[in-house]
């Protein structure tokens, strides 16, 4: 608080006070995912020539993104049909958390926690692998 002030008037008095909050947050990462996209003639000519490198241009200019704490790491990052994203994140113990959730939303879900979590004790050493199949699968 830096002031605060009285005033009456009649029978009646106020109080203003002034000040300043201060909050600390502690220090994260900040990832951003920027769409790309293949235009028409690109895809056309990949479906003629396998070999056609193609130029892909990004999908307007907004970026989704999301934060994870110093110490938490971004394990396999797979963008999805339908802008949705699978996202395996490892904490500072080493537990694996997976998360199916749209773009828009995946902020949220890492705020919330509202991952898949994986105990390191349980699981020990693993590999990810990722099948695309079995997501259609799931999603139906």
């Amino acid at each position: 608080i830096n002031s605060a002030e009285e005033t009456r008037k009649h029978y009646q008095s106020q109080i203003f006070i002034s000040g300043r909050s201060k909050y600390f947050q502690d220090p994260v990462y900040e990832f951003s995912v920027h769409l790309m996209q293949l235009m028409e003639l690109d895809q056309h000519s990949l479906k003629m020539d396998p070999t056609v490198i193609p130029v892909p241009k990004f999908a307007g200019r907004h970026a989704h993104s999301f934060k994870l704490p110093l110490g938490d790491s971004v394990a396999r990052a797979q963008l999805l049909p339908g802008d949705r994203i699978l996202l395996a994140t490892t904490d500072r113990y080493g537990n694996l958390l997976v998360f199916l959730e749209s773009l828009n939303a995946i902020e949220g879900a890492l705020t919330l926690g509202r991952g898949k979590k994986l105990n390191r004790h349980k699981i020990c050493e693993f590999i990810l692998a990722f099948d695309e199949s079995t997501i259609a699968q799931c999603r139906r």
